[in-house]
C-alpha cells in the first residue's frame, strides 16, 4: 500500500471536471453527511500558497512500529483463548497439559493432527462454542493489523494539515458512554449482515448434524461436533462413518460446507474492520478547512474551489488517488467540447468497453 504521493496541486481550469463533484455528492447523500462545504469565502492570510503533500510517507521504521503495536492485540487474543482451552480440556478430560494445549493450538489453527478428542458431552459443546469464537475473535484481531497501519497513515495526514484528533473523554463515564453509543451504532448499522452470516453457519451445522444423527443413529451433540469440525476443516473427532449414505453425503458437504463456513465466518471478522474503515471516511468528509489544507489544494490566495475540496475529500478517503484523478480527467478531456468543456450528447462517440475498464483498470 502507497502511502505516499508527490506534492501537487489539484487545481483544474477546466469546468468538465464537474462531474467528480456531482459524484461525490452523491456519494455524500447516500451515506447521509449532508452537503459538502463550500470554501468560496475562505481567504489564507499569506498570498504565497506552497502544496503540500496530501499524503505524507510513512518510513520503514514507523511502519515497522506500527505493526508491532498492532500485532499485540491479536497475541493477546491468541494466549487467552489458549489458556482457557488449556484449562478446560486439562481438567475436563483429564488430559496432560501437553496434551489439552497441542489440542487447542491444532484446533484454532484449524489444522487438526491430533488423534484424540473431547468424548464428554459438555466438553464437545465447549469446543463448538470454542472453534467459532476462536476463529472470529483472530481473523478481527490479525484486520486490526491492517486498520492500524491504515490508522496511522491517516493520523500522519492529518497531523501534516492541522487537524486535531477526534476528542476522547477524559472521564471513564465518558468513556463508557461513547463505547457504549458505538456498539449501538455498529450493531444498527450491520446488525442483518451479522444475522445472516450467524444463520448461515447455523444452517450447515443443521443439516449435517440432521443427516449424523438420523443416519449413524448418534446423539444430537456427537452429531453437532462432528459436523462443526468438518466443515472448518479441523476433522479432529472419535465418531466413526459406517453407514454408505453417510460416507457419500460427507464428501460434498465438506467441500460445499467448508467454502459456505469460510465465507460466512470471514464475513464477520470483515464486519468489524469495515466499521473501522467507515468511521475513517465520516471524519474524512467532516474535515473543517484550515490553513494548511487550504495552501495544499489552492494555487492562488483566493482559497480553493469546490471540485478541489471534493478531490482532496475523496483523496483522504481512500477512494481515489491523485494518479487516478489524473487518468478520468485525461479520459475526460478527449471526449469534452474544448469551448464549453462539457460531453454533449450530439458528440459523444464512446466505446462503452474501453472507457469504463481503462478508468477501472
Amino acid at each position: 500500500m502507497d502511502w505516499g504521493s508527490p506534492p501537487t496541486t489539484l487545481r483544474d481550469d477546466d469546468e468538465g471536471d464537474r462531474f467528480l463533484t456531482m459524484s461525490a455528492r452523491a456519494f455524500a447523500r447516500e451515506r447521509s453527511f449532508g452537503t459538502l462545504p463550500s470554501l468560496g469565502n475562505i481567504n489564507a492570510e499569506s498570498p504565497e500558497f506552497t502544496p503540500l503533500v496530501l499524503n505524507p510517507v510513512i518510513s520503514e521504521k514507523q511502519r515497522f512500529r506500527t505493526y508491532l503495536k498492532a500485532l499485540v492485540p491479536p497475541i493477546i487474543i491468541f494466549l487467552t483463548l489458549l489458556t482457557l482451552g488449556t484449562l478446560v480440556f486439562k481438567y475436563g478430560e483429564n488430559w496432560e497439559w501437553r496434551d489439552a494445549l497441542l489440542f487447542c493450538t491444532m484446533t484454532l489453527t484449524t489444522v487438526g493432527y491430533v488423534d484424540f478428542s473431547p468424548v464428554k458431552h459438555w466438553t464437545q459443546l465447549f469446543c463448538v462454542a470454542y472453534i467459532y469464537v476462536g476463529l472470529i475473535l483472530i481473523g478481527v484481531a490479525l484486520g486490526y493489523v491492517g486498520v492500524a497501519v491504515l490508522k496511522q497513515g491517516q493520523r500522519s495526514a492529518w497531523k501534516s494539515l492541522g487537524i486535531p484528533e477526534p476528542h476522547r473523554p477524559r472521564t471513564l463515564t465518558g468513556r463508557g458512554l461513547q463505547m457504549f453509543q458505538s456498539v449501538v451504532r455498529f450493531f444498527r448499522r450491520y446488525g442483518l449482515k451479522i444475522m445472516l452470516s450467524l444463520s448461515v453457519v447455523v444452517c450447515v451445522n443443521t443439516i449435517g448434524t440432521v443427516v449424523f444423527v438420523i443416519s449413524e443413529q448418534w446423539g444430537i451433540i456427537e452429531a453437532l461436533y462432528f459436523s462443526t469440525v468438518m466443515s472448518t476443516t479441523i476433522a479432529v473427532a472419535n465418531e466413526e462413518l459406517t453407514q454408505a449414505f453417510t460416507i457419500w453425503f460427507t464428501i460434498p458437504y465438506c467441500i460445499t460446507g467448508t467454502v459456505i463456513m469460510a465465507f460466512a465466518l470471514g464475513n464477520l471478522a470483515d464486519v468489524v474492520i469495515k466499521y473501522e474503515r467507515d468511521r475513517m471516511e465520516e471524519r474524512a468528509i467532516r474535515i473543517q478547512p484550515t490553513e494548511n489544507i487550504i495552501r495544499s489544494l489552492g494555487s492562488s490566495a483566493e482559497g480553493v474551489s469546490e471540485q478541489e475540496w471534493v478531490e482532496f475529500i475523496l483523496m483522504r478517503m481512500r477512494r481515489v488517488t491523485q494518479e487516478e484523478l489524473r487518468r478520468i480527467k485525461e479520459r475526460f478531456k478527449k471526449q469534452a467540447d474544448e469551448q464549453a468543456g462539457l460531453i454533449r450528447t450530439s458528440t459523444i462517440v464512446v466505446d462503452q468497453e474501453d472507457f469504463i475498464p481503462t478508468m477501472m483498470s
